[in-house]
């Protein structure tokens, strides 16, 4: 499970807000995520999503360590991408220019 914090207006009472979806596959087979926690604690197969929200100033901090590492490394591929494409394109422009 996958933990995000967000700030939230002081106003706000509802900490624990869910979101019941429906997916609709291409062949038709329709999915209603919907289950809710099991009491034993083990995931549902169709858990309902969920988001918890924490009070202001209850000391929950982002988790910015974990992301950060990742967002690095996807940086580094985005740009190592983009440099081979600009390299395959300037060598099909090169290779495609007609010589007088």
């Amino acid at each position: 499970m996958t933990e995000y914090v967000a700030a939230w207006p002081e106003f706000c009472v509802a900490y624990h807000l869910t979101f019941p979806a429906t997916q609709t596959y291409s062949d038709g087979e329709v999915v209603k995520w919907d289950q809710a926690d099991n009491p034993d604690g083990a995931e549902p197969e169709r858990p309902l999503p969920t988001l918890d929200l924490a009070p202001k100033g209850s000391g929950h901090k982002p988790a910015t360590a974990a992301t950060a590492d990742h967002d690095t490394t996807a940086r580094w591929l985005g740009g190592i991408g983009i440099a081979l494409a600009a390299g395959a394109l300037g060598g099909a422009a090169f290779a495609t220019r007609r010589h007088a």
